[in-house]
């Protein structure tokens, strides 16, 4: 790949992109790498993960060529691998789409509001 972005580790928070098994010590986990191996955390902090990420994939296909080349040749390839981080744990989202659902009865799960969000 010739960019990358997003966690290494998983179980990050979606707006402080930290992770922390220890609420004491939060680690920020979010990369944003223009070459292999290169990078450093991200300056995202506040903004919902799923956002960031969006926006990301956007401005990468909207910045790629897609015309024929001065020369002829063909634009060339794009191939796009996204993952979103949005089925994972610790369940965050939005206060607008949260808001949008009446929490189900208790279950067996905790925080079922979220994952209907």
């Amino acid at each position: 790949f010739d960019t990358y972005l997003g966690y290494l580790t998983g179980a990050e928070d979606y707006y402080t992109h930290s992770k922390s098994p220890v609420k004491e010590c939060k680690t920020l986990d979010f990369w944003d790498a223009t070459a292999p191996g290169l990078g450093g955390p991200g300056a995202i902090d506040g903004r919902y993960s799923t956002y960031v990420f969006t926006d990301a994939l956007v401005q990468t296909i909207e910045g790629h060529p897609n015309e024929t080349m001065a020369d002829g040749r063909a634009p060339p390839p794009l191939f796009i691998y996204a993952s979103y981080q949005g089925v994972h744990r610790p369940l965050e989202v939005p206060k607008d789409y949260f808001d949008r659902v009446v929490a189900p009865e208790a279950g067996p799960f905790n925080g079922e509001s979220d994952y209907c969000s």
